[in-house]
């Protein structure tokens, strides 16, 4: 990463901790029942190695490899040939009630997450397994890399009827909506003709029409510096994909929220809007047609809008569980998120019982007014959030324990209205949000008479819409 390059070794080591996975794609082998080719020795990588193993296909099929930081690649850009996997059952799920689900596996660390309106699941990208996988609002789990590399893999976004898979080597896979054929791939540092574009880096971001909306280093004109900045490129052409029109929209220079793995960039049906986490929180709104970038004043709730330093500091992998400890003890805005024309505001504060009080904020951009917020039925350590038409989702996180060591063993599903009526959501009438959920795994375990099994479908399958969905 450019940053890493050029020396900063802290904020190597918290991006390392957020994505957990560094590398560059590798080949898979044209036989539908094994994996990538084994590595070879001596391979070194350009940013800080990775030191977890994981699969690089299907579980269960034969021929897998583990994949160390050895690890090479066979070949620049393979040839893939993605397996479809049929989606897992899911239950019809209550419009006017909240659930919560248990998954059928804990999930290790979400860098990123996205609804599939193909299939009714959500695609999710562990980064500490480096796995893309699909998660049922029952919690049922299946793989959807096929014989895909996800070596490397740290965000997935939606782009028309597509999706977009970003690397940590800045690579981009253009993948369809069943995650069954990769229909294009760029480099977003490169040019048309190979050279430097001025991006350097994403770590978080949105698509709103053909434009990549995110926050990470950009190149600074006359030197041979990068800066911190949200900055917006143009995405465009077929195969290969083409990257262009490379512009800061506002750099910035307290970096230390933005490498936590909060979302601090979203889209709406206006445009997009990301937050500046500098002394005082600001939100700000892009519109990508004039290329205008309007402050929004006035918004967050005065609680939020104190930004203080933090205090711990990452200096080796052992600093990540004092470092999110001080986050738990924070009252800070950690997310937001785009629906119809509004912008909502995830906020976290510790209860003084222990826990976390969750908020959802929801803010008019085009008027400049906080019209009212809803305490969420959850009080994990961290969240991950998906937000669709009908629903939205809340995995639960454990604490940091270690780097890459942490839990994600369930699942809250909230009706959308409860969250953007916020004068008549009935989270705002229960002294005990949390009681207002029913157990949705048990009812699917009563319902089913055991296990299903599904046949593997080889090639692609017609592309369908994809709901965009935020994920920090």
């Amino acid at each position: 990463m450019a940053r890493c390059i050029m020396g900063r070794s802290s904020l190597c080591l918290a991006l390392w901790l957020v994505f957990a996975t560094s590398g560059v794609l590798y080949g898979a082998s044209s036989d539908s029942r094994a994996c990538s080719n084994p590595p070879g020795p001596g391979f070194q990588r350009r940013s800080l190695a990775f030191d977890g193993g994981g699969q690089s296909c299907v579980e269960g099929s034969t021929g897998c490899q583990q994949r160390t930081s050895g690890d090479p690649p066979a070949a620049p850009f393979p040839v893939f040939a993605v397996q479809r996997l049929p989606p897992s059952a899911s239950p019809q799920l209550p419009r006017k009630q909240c659930a919560r689900s248990e998954l059928a596996q804990p999930l290790h660390w979400i860098s990123s997450a996205v609804w599939m309106s193909s299939v009714d699941e959500m695609l999710v990208v562990d980064g500490v397994s480096g796995r893309l996988l699909s998660v049922s609002p029952s919690g049922a789990i299946s793989p959807r890399d096929g014989r895909i590399s996800t070596h490397g893999l740290r965000g997935v976004a939606q782009l028309n009827d597509s999706f977009l898979l970003l690397y940590s080597d800045t690579s981009v896979l253009k993948i369809n909506a069943f995650c069954s054929a990769v229909l294009a791939r760029a480099f977003l540092r490169q040019s048309d003709d190979g050279r430097p574009n001025g991006l350097g880096d994403l770590d978080d971001w949105t698509v709103v029409g053909d434009e990549l909306i995110g926050f990470g280093t950009i190149h600074a004109p006359g030197n041979d510096q990068f800066d911190l900045a949200f900055a917006s490129a143009r995405i465009g052409g077929s195969s290969p994909l083409t990257v262009t029109d490379i512009k800061a929209l506002r750099r910035f220079d307290r970096q230390q929220y933005y490498l936590l793995g909060h979302h601090y960039v979203t889209s709406n049906s206006l445009g997009a809007f990301f937050l500046v986490m500098d002394d005082d929180a600001a939100l700000f709104w892009y519109l990508p047609r004039t290329g205008e970038v309007r402050p929004v004043p006035g918004v967050l709730p005065p609680a939020f809008r104190t930004i203080k330093p933090l205090r711990t500091r990452f200096v080796g992998p052992a600093d990540g569980e004092e470092h999110y400890a001080e986050v738990e003890s924070l009252s800070i805005p950690v997310g937001i998120y785009g629906a119809g024309e509004f912008v909502y505001l995830l906020t976290r504060e510790p209860e003084v019982r222990g826990g976390t009080i969750w908020k959802m904020h929801k803010i008019d951009p085009a008027s400049k007014r906080l019209l009212g917020s809803v305490r969420l039925p959850t009080s994990a350590h961290h969240l991950s959030v998906v937000p669709t038409r009908d629903h939205w989702f809340f995995f639960e996180k454990g604490p940091v324990r270690k780097v890459g060591g942490q839990q994600v063993r369930s699942l809250v599903i909230v009706p959308a209205e409860w969250i953007e009526d916020v004068r008549a959501s009935p989270l705002n009438r229960r002294v005990n949000v949390q009681s207002a959920c029913v157990d949705l795994t048990r009812e699917v375990r009563e319902k089913s008479s055991g296990p299903k099994e599904f046949p593997r479908a080889q090639g692609s399958a017609p592309s369908g819409p994809a709901t965009v969905a935020a994920a920090p």
